[in-house]
């Protein structure tokens, strides 16, 4: 099985007519995900920017992610800062199962980053998950997490066992189908730089690389 050659761009029109095509990938991406319930209301709001990015195996829809403008995430986050960039996210990322490891993920991730950097100018791509294999490779990928989301994430743990443990989740493949407990009722946060300054403005506020994650906890660096 070769990875896609295609990476179909949608408006938020026309994701409407791919629905039906849509629902198996993301009903089957992760164990009871409502993912599919949620791009459709994605669409009944009518962000004023939206797109689709679907990955394609011949007409079969494999892999996909949204980019989306958001302006009602303080309910979900309160206290939510953008440190004064567009709060524009990537949303709804999935890969079929049976797709993953090809390099389909990091094939829609780099596309998507390319649309907002190169052809909107945007300085920032905000998101945010609880499943270890993708926070894992946006890490790899270049995202940087929000420390206090994670050091805040269990309250039965202290801060540094929270780093460390997620430090342990996303550096060891055993975890890569893992997804976290809903302890904090939110998803660790993460961002895109589309600069150094920008990464730079990022560091300074509370975020942390990859690669500083694992050299912080004195962990040897492995790939998952």
């Amino acid at each position: 099985m070769s990875s896609p050659c295609l990476i179909q761009e949608l408006t938020i029109e026309e994701v409407a007519d791919w629905l039906e095509r849509l629902r198996d990938l993301y009903d089957r991406a992760y164990y009871s995900s409502h993912m599919f319930e949620d791009v459709q209301k994605d669409i009944e709001k009518k962000p004023e920017l939206f797109r689709m990015f679907i990955a394609l195996d011949r007409d079969k829809a494999v892999g996909a992610r949204a980019i989306e403008l958001k302006t009602d995430m303080q309910t979900t986050y309160p206290g939510l800062d953008y440190l004064g960039l567009e709060p524009v996210w990537g949303k709804r990322f999935a890969v079929l199962p049976e797709y993953r490891g090809l390099g389909i993920g990091k094939q829609i991730l780099e596309t998507s980053n390319k649309y907002c950097f190169s052809e909107l100018n945007l300085k920032a791509l905000f998101g945010s998950s609880a499943e270890i294999g993708a926070l894992s490779m946006y890490g790899r990928a270049g995202a940087l997490y929000l420390k206090e989301t994670i050091t805040s994430y269990s309250h039965k743990n202290t801060p540094e066992d929270n780093l460390l443990y997620f430090k342990e989740f996303i550096a060891n493949p055993f975890f890569r189908n893992y997804r976290l407990p809903n302890h904090s009722k939110q998803d660790i946060r993460f961002a895109y730089a589309a600069d150094e300054n920008t990464r730079t403005l990022f560091k300074e506020n509370g975020y942390i690389t990859h690669a500083d994650l694992l050299e912080l906890t004195n962990c040897t660096k492995s790939e998952s």
